[in-house]
């Protein structure tokens, strides 16, 4: 495996960072937006957009990737950097996730709205990456939780 392959395998959101602070805060920031508000982001790689947001056929996704085996080990040391005063009950949280959903390759990105083994998502900032052109990553708009959710 290349380098190059290598990244794109670990990444916990599909951006291009201008410094490797923005992949720390991304992944504090998933980590804190799934354990105090219950959000979860998908992250997929997609075709050009069809004439509706939503649209487009989704190559590779997933739903909860900060416990995926190749984005854990930065998820526990952003844990010990940034936040050791609750450092034994994130690395509880983050042990006691279920792994990554996968979404449906040849679906449309709203078809995986709903994944087998979840619930609907309820991203604060679904992102999509093009798969075949220059199209920017584009944020979704966010789903808050329910009323009945509350924090962990």
């Amino acid at each position: 495996m290349n380098s190059r392959s290598r990244a794109a395998s670990t990444f916990t959101a599909a951006y291009s960072y201008s410094s490797p602070f923005e992949d720390l805060a991304d992944v504090f920031h998933n980590l804190m937006s799934s354990y105090s508000l219950g959000y979860e982001t998908d992250v997929g790689i997609v075709g050009r957009e069809g004439e509706e947001p939503g649209d487009a056929l989704v190559a590779w996704g997933q739903r909860g990737r900060m416990t995926d085996a190749s984005v854990i080990h930065r998820m526990r040391r952003v844990i010990d950097l940034l936040y050791p005063g609750d450092r034994d009950a994130l690395h509880g949280y983050l042990n006691s996730r279920q792994a990554p959903l996968e979404m449906r390759s040849g679906d449309t990105w709203d078809e995986n709205i709903v994944l087998e083994g979840g619930e609907e998502f309820s991203s604060g900032a679904t992102r999509l990456a093009s798969g075949g052109g220059s199209a920017p990553v584009q944020v979704r708009p966010s789903f808050p939780p329910s009323a009945d959710s509350t924090p962990h």
